[in-house]
């Protein structure tokens, strides 16, 4: 729920084609309007900047008021001992729920995509869609016809992948430090993790561009790393949480009992810890990796 909420915090895409039309703003979108009407000025940057540290602060009250509940409960359900799962039974609602289910998905998702790809295979667009008018030709030449599209494909799966993966491996142990260490700082670890998430991607982008454009002697603006590093921040809150989420259900008792049987700390952690939240590895993965997919805002910033 909160990194639901802080996306739609920051989200742009929406809004932008639905809303500012209408005279429909939120703060990512003002910003653009901002910087794109004066063509990327320094005073239209820095008024960026300033709107871009309403979300800051939002978030981390929003993540301070997080770490406030969480704190108060316990969430380990993994340990030595066994547990049965108890069984709800939904009786005369489960036929209800099945189609208020199905519906939904028919209405948010079979609906839109079916039409996208209706439509993609138009011959003449505005004209009734009918068998005469349907053609596959459309997507035989934008996907394996132009080069264009063959080289985007290349890019967005290598980075895609790249982010998702180093993404992934750094979100467990930043986790596991967060979760099971007692260390100072951590809620700060925790903070600086959430934090490029809960800003709109142009504020990263421009970020990383006056971090990364050789004014501390790494220049990596038009490369693709400025980009996987953009998409490394970005998407580290996703890894963070999938992955905090599956320790905080690993009982101490478990690394405990190895550490008694004389396993070393990397052993324990090897074959105990992450063969127990694997699932939220790879649930960090794919939630790091379709949206990089689909990453626009970072890199129409960032491209060269």
């Amino acid at each position: 729920a909160l990194l639901i909420m802080l996306y739609s915090m920051a989200h742009f895409g929406t809004v932008a084609v639905l809303g500012v039309e209408n005279g429909i703003f939120n703060i990512p979108t003002l910003i653009y309007e901002r910087i794109h009407q004066s063509a990327g000025s320094f005073e239209a940057i820095r008024t960026g900047t300033v709107l871009a540290t309403v979300l800051v602060i939002t978030a981390a009250i929003i993540i301070w008021l997080q770490n406030k509940v969480l704190n108060k409960g316990r969430f380990q359900i993994i340990a030595g001992k066994s547990f049965r799962p108890v069984e709800v039974k939904l009786r005369g609602l489960r036929m209800p729920l099945l189609i208020i289910c199905l519906l939904y998905i028919a209405f948010t998702i079979v609906l839109p995509t079916v039409t996208i790809f209706l439509v993609g295979g138009l011959k003449t667009y505005g004209l009734p869609i009918t068998w005469e008018n349907l053609t596959l030709e459309n997507y035989k030449f934008i996907l394996f016809d132009w080069q264009l599209t063959k080289d985007a494909i290349r890019n967005s799966l290598s980075l895609g992948l790249a982010a998702a993966v180093i993404t992934m491996f750094a979100g467990v142990m930043i986790s596991y430090v967060i979760v099971k260490l007692r260390v100072r700082g951590k809620g700060i670890l925790e903070f600086l993790g959430m934090l490029p998430f809960s800003v709109p991607g142009s504020v990263i982008a421009l970020g990383v561009i006056l971090a990364w454009s050789g004014k501390f002697g790494i220049n990596l603006y038009n490369t693709v790393w400025i980009i996987l590093i953009a998409y490394i921040a970005r998407y580290m809150a996703f890894s963070l949480k999938a992955n905090s989420a599956a320790l905080e259900q690993v009982h101490d008792s478990l690394v405990e009992a190895a550490r008694a049987c004389g396993a070393s700390m990397w052993q324990s952690l090897k074959d105990i810890v992450i063969p127990l939240v694997k699932p939220g590895m790879i649930a960090a993965f794919f939630l790091i990796f379709l949206p990089a997919l689909r990453e626009l805002t970072v890199s129409v910033m960032l491209y060269g």
